[in-house]
């Protein structure tokens, strides 16, 4: 008895399944053709025309909901000015001829049709520098709804014009905008709303030079067109340009002081000038190369290498002048500027000497006696007069140079600091 019971069980245990997927198979049916009705009803029978903008009256506004999903940077070119990031763009609008009801179509309330099927807004890149391109392409697919809501979500690769402001490099900040219009139609037949979505960041990935500080989004209106800008507010990473620039630089600017170290005499001195001078040359072609070809604004580090070759040229002139001085006749002597240079530069080093003193009461008790004055302690043989008059003129240009190139920096570090 029990097993005729376990029998019987096992009996409707397969005809209830047979049933069920019976019914599934029934319900998948109805779907997959009342989908197949849907479509034939819409674009065969109502006969629907994706070249008539999707509205119940010509004279009514279809209102247009355009978001940005950002991705990313993937270069910002300061020479050329080129900004390029990724992104899909996500519009929102209502088409008056797909709407349905969901229970005469086997209760199916949403669908995929191709973007080449249907009628969608013609949105372009205004800021572009390429020529005009239709967004997404032949496999995308458009979101529809029963209501009419049709969504489209084209991935882009955006190439925008961005003017690059290079007067604080390497500590610049810039803006650089994605403006996407309507091309053809007015806003009295296609309006960009405000959408409450607006920019968005999706698997956004980081760029290694630039650094989005803040964005922003407004919809305008240009000449009874509409469009919508998206702005990225962007900060230079500094840190490979400290290393690799700067630093060099101003180690390079330090060098200048070295060359009143040299004495006169040696044949290095002015070589070593030269060799100033081409790198502070090298360093700018290379500052150069890196900047855009731009007139109306100057990069503060460009106004430093310029100061900095000004300096070494000056440089240069003074230690030529220094070997003249040097090699002149021993028997001639100092005139009374030199004389007070020779003497301010030993006040400014402190420096006091026995042997030597250079004063008109020398040379007036020289002229009186006709002979030398004998002095306290005998002069060593290597020094002159023009020596002693090249040593002061080390001196106070070292501490001229000093002063300039402090004065310098600290002024072009206030002015960057102020406009960061």
């Amino acid at each position: 008895m029990s097993r005729s019971k376990e029998i019987r069980f096992f009996i409707f245990i397969n005809v209830f399944s047979s049933m069920l997927l019976w019914l599934v198979a029934i319900c998948d049916g109805k779907l997959t053709t009342g989908l197949k009705r849907l479509i034939h009803d819409k674009f065969v029978l109502e006969g629907y025309d994706k070249r008539i903008r999707p509205v119940e009256h010509q004279g009514y506004t279809l209102e247009l909901d355009v978001s940005l999903y950002f991705s990313g940077i993937n270069s910002l070119d300061d020479v050329k000015g080129i900004f390029s990031s990724s992104g899909y763009v996500v519009l929102q609008w209502f088409d008056s001829y797909l709407t349905w009801r969901p229970e005469n179509y086997g209760n199916i309330t949403e669908m995929y049709l191709p973007q080449n099927d249907i009628w969608k807004p013609d949105l372009a890149l205004k800021n572009g520098l390429k020529s005009f391109r239709e967004m997404g392409g032949a496999f995308y697919y458009l979101y529809v709804e029963h209501t009419g809501l049709v969504i489209w979500w084209p991935f882009q690769v955006f190439e925008t014009k961005c003017h690059i402001d290079i007067t604080y490099f390497p500590f610049d900040r810039q803006t650089c905008n994605i403006t996407l219009t309507i091309w053809t139609h007015t806003i009295y037949e296609v309006n960009i709303s405000k959408s409450n979505q607006g920019l968005n960041f999706y698997e956004f990935y980081p760029n290694s030079v630039w650094e989005i500080t803040s964005t922003s989004y407004h919809v305008n209106t240009v000449s009874d067109e509409s469009e919508v800008t998206f702005t990225f507010n962007l900060r230079r990473k500094p840190g490979f340009y400290i290393l690799n620039l700067i630093l060099p630089i101003f180690f390079l600017g330090s060098l200048n002081l070295v060359v009143f170290v040299i004495p006169t005499q040696s044949e290095e001195k002015i070589p070593f000038s030269i060799t100033l001078f081409l790198s502070f040359a090298v360093f700018l072609n290379i500052l150069d190369s890196t900047l855009p070809e731009n007139s109306e604004n100057t990069s503060c580090l460009c106004v430093y290498l310029v100061i900095e070759l000004t300096i070494a040229v000056f440089i240069l002139v003074i230690s030529a002048i220094q070997v003249r001085i040097y090699h002149r006749n021993s028997a001639t002597h100092l005139s009374g500027f030199q004389r007070r240079l020779v003497n301010l530069s030993r006040r400014i080093t402190c420096y006091s000497s026995r042997w030597y003193s250079i004063s008109h009461d020398t040379d007036a008790t020289n002229r009186e006696n006709k002979g030398p004055v004998e002095k306290t302690k005998a002069r060593p043989e290597q020094e002159t007069e023009w020596t002693s008059l090249c040593t002061a003129i080390d001196i106070l240009v070292f501490y001229a140079v000093l002063v300039v190139q402090i004065l310098v920096i600290i002024i072009l570090a206030i002015i960057i600091n102020v406009n960061r």
